[in-house]
Order: C-alpha cells, then structure tokens, then sequence
C-alpha cells in the first residue's frame, strides 16, 4: 500500500532567551542567518537532475532560438511533423499543455508559415495539423542543432553510461508516474 506523502506544516516556534525568557522565532519578512541550504541539497539525487536539466534546457533554447522558434513551439512542430493530421487536442496531450496553449502555439506556427490547420478527412468539424514545406526545413534545422548539441554534451561519457544514465532516468520518471497516480486514488 503507497501512503500518501507527508504534508509539512510550519509552525511558529519560541526559542529560549539567554534569560530563561521566551522569543518568538524569526517571521515573514524578517532577516535569518544563512542556512547552507544548496550545499545541503547538492548530494540529492533530484537537485542535481533539476540543476543538470534546467542547464541544459537554457542552452538549448538558447540554440533553437536561431530558428526563432521557442522550444514548446519546436516540440509541437516535430509532433505534428510525426503524426500529420493530429489534432489540436491531440497535440495538447503529447505537450502535455491545456488545449487553451495548444491552439497558441499552433496559431503562432501557423502565422510563422511552419504549420497549417485543415479540416478533417472523416469529421469536417475537427482541424488536422500539419507541416508545411518551410515547417519541415526549419523542423530538421533544429534537429540538426540538438543532434550536434547531443554529441557535445555526450563527448565524454561513453556510450555505455548512456545507456545506463539514460535508464535510471527512466526509472526515475516511471516512479514519479506511479507516485502521482497512487496519490489521484
């Protein structure tokens, strides 16, 4: 049985004055001594996946930028480039945003000339997505950028770390899957 994850509660708490009478800790607002607080969270598994990961992000947006694409809207592309005809809710889904975003990223795409929306084959009611010629130039530009930019931050770590990096990562993700969906019971 999976038991829920513990709720911490802060409470106020009075500390002893040298003459035996009570203070209240410090509040909201009000300046403490430091508390080597990274230092502590360093040696943690997850700090350092977060620290390695929002890195990484930057520098990748940082390349992609060259297309003048952002990174969700460079990820919707290469989806729509998998998958012609998927729709707009559908692409939500694999972003993993609300469809609200969705049809923002899709709408930006489509006045950039990289995406087009039609009507669909089997039901008029519903837009397909896919790219257009420019759509699938800039798509393999970009995947070019993060082909090479793989190769760089791989160039030391051999291929078999890799693999292992790569399946403990998964493992990771898998856990932290089932942890969310034991605590939506």
């Amino acid at each position: 049985m999976h038991s829920r994850p513990r709720r911490f509660v802060i409470a106020t708490r009075r500390k002893p004055r040298q003459n035996g009478l009570t203070q209240p800790s410090p509040t909201a607002g009000e300046s403490v001594a430091g508390g080597n607080f990274l230092a502590r969270l360093r040696p943690g598994v997850g700090f350092a996946v977060i620290e390695a990961g929002g890195r990484l992000l930057r520098e990748l947006t940082r390349l992609v930028r060259s297309s003048e694409l952002s990174l969700a809207k460079f990820y919707a592309l290469a989806v729509i480039g998998d998958s012609p005809g998927i729709t707009q809710i559908q692409l939500a889904e694999k972003l993993g945003v609300d469809a609200p975003r969705a049809v923002v990223i899709v709408d930006s795409l489509e006045k950039m000339g990289l995406a087009q929306r039609s009507a669909s084959i089997r039901d008029r009611r519903i837009r397909a997505l896919r790219l257009t010629l420019a759509g699938q130039r800039v798509a393999e530009e970009v995947v070019q950028i993060s082909t090479e930019f793989e190769r760089a931050l791989t160039s030391d770590i051999s291929r078999s770390e890799q693999r292992t990096l790569i399946e403990l990562l998964g493992r990771l993700i898998i856990d932290q899957s089932r942890a969310r969906a034991a605590d939506r019971r």
